[in-house]
């Protein structure tokens, strides 16, 4: 019997064999988007990429997952798996490459959890910025005369137009180097924070400005 349109033998998200990382069961094909489309549609998550330091974390994640397999036993049937004593090595990176070609029914599937929980993490402030065209004021004094400005209004600012852990006593003031310091301080771990942990309008109204500015 030929397979209708809407349905595909999925073997590896790399192609067709038995054997390498991304072995997948015949299933009918799934009408919905890439994984990609989904990640790309929303900003709570931001793929996993190069160098990126959560690439331990996420291994270590699936190293939990896939605790006590031998090799060929683990969920993706990586070619380094030999245990879950394996170090971070490419086989792993490229399947989450490989798997964003696959289609999923909606970001609620199985598979698509799934790979965000191993292949991406939270996006940050500082993500946020860069792909708006805006960087942080930095702590150098090359941005001094903004920062002073922004310590002055924040200081006088309403609630809920502040950001949380970002604090200015009454009797500090932005002549002092120390209270200016500790302002920018406060604005550099809130740009790194995700962005569902702190307000991002705020963040960025007085932490950041736009790029060659």
């Amino acid at each position: 019997m030929t397979p209708s349109k809407g349905a595909i033998a999925l073997l590896s998200v790399g192609g067709a064999g038995a054997t390498g990382a991304g072995i997948y069961v015949y299933e009918p094909f799934k009408s919905g988007e890439t994984i990609r489309r989904l990640i790309d549609k929303q900003e709570l998550f931001t793929l996993l990429e190069g160098s990126d330091s959560k690439w331990e974390s996420a291994w270590t994640n699936y190293k939990a997952k896939n605790k006590d397999k031998k090799k060929g036993e683990d969920s993706w049937r990586l070619s380094n798996w030999v245990g879950d004593s394996t170090v971070l090595g490419n086989s792993f990176k490229e399947e989450c490459s490989k798997r964003l070609s696959l289609r999923v029914r909606s970001s609620e599937d199985s598979s698509f959890l799934e790979f965000q929980n191993l292949c991406t993490r939270k996006t940050t402030v500082n993500d946020k910025l860069t792909k708006e065209g805006y960087e942080f004021l930095g702590m150098e004094d090359t941005n001094k005369t903004t920062w002073e400005s922004n310590f002055q209004a924040y200081k006088q600012a309403s609630t809920k137009d502040k950001v949380e852990g970002i604090e200015i006593a009454s009797g500090e003031v932005h002549t002092t180097a120390d209270h200016l310091t500790k302002f920018k301080t406060a604005c550099q771990a809130a740009i790194s924070k995700a962005i569902d942990e702190v307000s991002y309008a705020n963040t960025k109204r007085w932490c950041s400005k736009l790029k060659n500015a």
